[in-house]
């Protein structure tokens, strides 16, 4: 009886033991099963067909240096390219709000602008809009605000979208011109109408291509930078040490559960097999003369 109760309390203790090493794999809460999304390496944010974009990913040396980011607006012929430049950045600082409002001030002191804001107490998320000529000023004293956790730059060449759209502007306007010609000569009042018609859709036409054209060079002209701040000793999913531990303390005691569980569902058969031949080899052993 002692041997059976040891052989079991060893088999328990051997699948908690694989519960707590292996939940990571086993349980997200709410999602058992599945391997939680840290685990997972993905790719998001695919760019458009139309433009080329690149992204540079900055890493901290054994120095503590940077170094990775710089772009290169010109091609092999020495042709100036249009390059929007969008940098994302990771900070730990010891007071959100503070840092917040000094990457505000940076913006509007460079001559750009805040696109977009969002602060807790623990957590910030700003997206600035600065010249592109001041980008390196700003990411130098955005990195001075507390410790980069991570940095990233993307560039999108604009310099073939911009070209046909001027090519377009100029053939709208060439057809504009040639309307406006037309309608000086038109000899009558159903045709002076219909050339009319046509001129005011070139003109919407050449508006649309015109704003269009408009925004892709602000996007050249001015740098995006997303920031994101948090507050020291907070997680990336924004909770305290403290919180961390009893979230991997309950996955933990899930994780046991489900290898508890499965363990025992992988054992019934056996269990079953087992219990079938020691039954059967004890009848045989009860016939047998002199059993």
């Amino acid at each position: 009886m002692d041997r059976k109760f040891a052989l079991v309390a060893i088999l328990f203790a051997i699948l908690v033991v694989a519960g707590y090493l292996y939940y990571p794999y086993v349980v997200e809460p709410g999602k058992l099963g599945e391997v939680p999304p840290g685990m997972k390496g993905r790719f998001e944010a695919l760019p458009p067909a139309t433009v080329r974009t690149t992204a540079t990913t900055r890493a901290m040396t054994k120095a503590g240096e940077y170094g990775g980011t710089t772009y290169i607006p010109y091609n092999l012929a020495g042709m100036i390219r249009k390059v929007s430049v969008t940098v994302t950045i990771s900070l730990e600082v010891d007071d959100v709000r503070r840092a917040a409002s000094k990457v505000e001030e940076l913006a509007y002191s460079l001559g750009g602008y805040v696109q977009h804001s969002s602060i807790t107490g623990e957590r910030g998320y700003l997206t600035i809009k600065v010249p592109k000529a001041d980008l390196e000023t700003a990411l130098s004293r955005i990195r001075s605000l507390g410790d980069v956790k991570r940095e990233e730059m993307n560039t999108v060449d604009l310099t073939d979208a911009i070209v046909d759209l001027d090519a377009r502007l100029r053939n709208a306007r060439a057809e504009e011109k040639r309307l406006l010609d037309l309608m000086s000569k038109a000899e009558n009042v159903r045709d002076l109408i219909e050339i009319e018609e046509r001129l005011s859709a070139v003109r919407e036409r050449i508006e649309r291509l015109q704003a269009v054209k408009e925004r892709m060079e602000r996007r050249v002209d001015y740098a995006t930078i997303n920031i994101d701040l948090r507050r020291r000793g907070v997680s990336a999913h924004g909770e305290s040490f403290f919180d961390k531990i009893l979230r991997d303390a309950e996955r933990a005691l899930l994780g046991s559960i489900y290898i508890l569980v499965v363990g025992a569902a992988f054992l019934v058969v056996p269990t079953i097999l087992a219990v079938l031949v020691w039954v059967t080899y004890r009848r045989l052993a009860a016939e047998r003369p002199g059993g």
